[in-house]
């Protein structure tokens, strides 16, 4: 019955696997085996709570497999526990130091917990072992990006683009630093080419509003920051530079109406009084 659950998992026929891995389990409940697949299979299932627990089932049988570490990992990266999979990732690294798996969700792990010099180490093993993806380019340019170092960000996004130039992170990511860097006209267009691609994406939107601002074109970057607004309401931040672009263009009373709403909310409760004031 295992093998024929491994089979189905292979092949993709995820429940019929699922259905199988279950029925080992009611007869074997410590079959390590069928712990770990079916654990890995409930991640690629998208249902990560569920795959944590029979991977951490695993892991008690044996705290030694690389496989139950990683996969703890990922499900804990997916469940936005970053702490937890930062321990599982660096668990794994001593037991495969060289691993490039290990390296990645320590350093994604790192940078979410915002501590970029130390996912910056991680990124720079990775490329000195060319294990770097262009994915890793780009979170590796996003790193260096948070760490205030803009042309370095800039050169290692634009060689992750020279292999996936259609990518709207990495152009979103190109478009913000050319920002910090006052390249403003380059910045709009890596920002417009990335809404193209995706063009929902919030962050993106701010990028583009707070790029026309400082372009000195308020009309559009109001014209952007409604755009968040009408996706998401209750973003503050985009209700705060909102009010700021009506101030920019002399329109005080509307700009006081959002002010006074965001502090009475605590919200960015001290620009929010500054600029009323």
């Amino acid at each position: 019955m295992l093998n024929s659950a491994v089979i189905a998992h292979k092949a993709g026929e995820l429940d019929r696997a699922e259905a199988q891995y279950q029925q080992v389990l009611k007869s074997s409940p410590q079959e390590f085996d069928a712990l770990s697949l079916l654990g890995t299979l409930l991640s690629q299932k998208r249902d990560f709570s569920r795959g944590l627990d029979y991977l951490r089932s695993a892991f008690k049988l044996r705290p030694q497999s690389p496989n139950v570490l990683l996969n703890m990992g990922l499900c804990l990266q997916e469940l936005g526990r970053d702490a937890e999979a930062l321990g599982a990732f660096e668990n794994g690294l001593k037991l495969k130091p060289d691993s490039p798996e290990f390296l990645r969700g320590k350093a994604l792990a790192l940078q979410r917990l915002q501590k970029h010099a130390e996912a910056l180490q991680c990124h720079e093993t990775m490329a000195a072992k060319g294990f770097c993806t262009t994915q890793d380019d780009i979170n590796h340019g996003i790193c260096l990006y948070e760490l205030g170092r803009y042309d370095e960000s800039l050169a290692k996004l634009a060689k992750a683009g020279r292999v996936e130039p259609e990518n709207a992170a990495l152009l979103y990511n190109t478009g913000r630093c050319l920002l910090k860097l006052g390249r403003l006209d380059a910045a709009l267009a890596a920002l417009d080419a990335s809404l193209k691609l995706d063009a929902n994406e919030k962050k993106t939107l701010i990028a583009k509003a707070e790029t026309a601002r400082e372009m000195g074109n308020s009309a559009l970057a109001l014209e952007t920051i409604d755009r968040v607004i009408g996706l998401e309401p209750a973003n503050s931040f985009a209700r705060g530079l909102k009010a700021s672009l009506l101030l920019d263009l002399g329109r005080k009373p509307e700009a006081a109406i959002i002010f006074r709403d965001l502090a009475k909310r605590n919200e960015m409760i001290g620009d929010a009084l500054q600029n009323l004031a």
